[in-house]
């Protein structure tokens, strides 16, 4: 178990408060990094929310559970449209 993921079963840190973090970090250093092709805000939020949701009722957790992750992509992820027939990840993911 990661610290963040014990923070996380232990409530004292929200996983909805993580992944803000994160996005807001994304915000801040990726138009100079470029280190992402798309973020999907809503759906990292929305999952994260569900992640809470499962934390704060007691269901039992995974090693990770609500540790955001960044996606390597090797697949198109469901909702997306393939690379090759993309010409923006913002647009292409649904």
């Amino acid at each position: 178990m990661t610290e963040l993921a014990r923070l996380i079963a232990t409530k004292a840190v929200s996983p909805v408060e993580v992944v803000r973090a994160h996005l807001d970090r994304i915000a801040a250093l990726d138009r100079d990094l470029r280190a992402y092709i798309t973020v999907r805000d809503d759906a990292a939020l929305q999952a994260a929310s569900a992640a809470e949701a499962a934390v704060m009722s007691g269901q039992p957790l995974g090693p990770l559970h609500g540790v955001p992750y960044a996606l390597k992509i090797s697949t198109t992820p469901p909702g997306c449209a393939p690379p090759a027939a993309r010409a923006s990840w913002a647009l292409a993911c649904r």
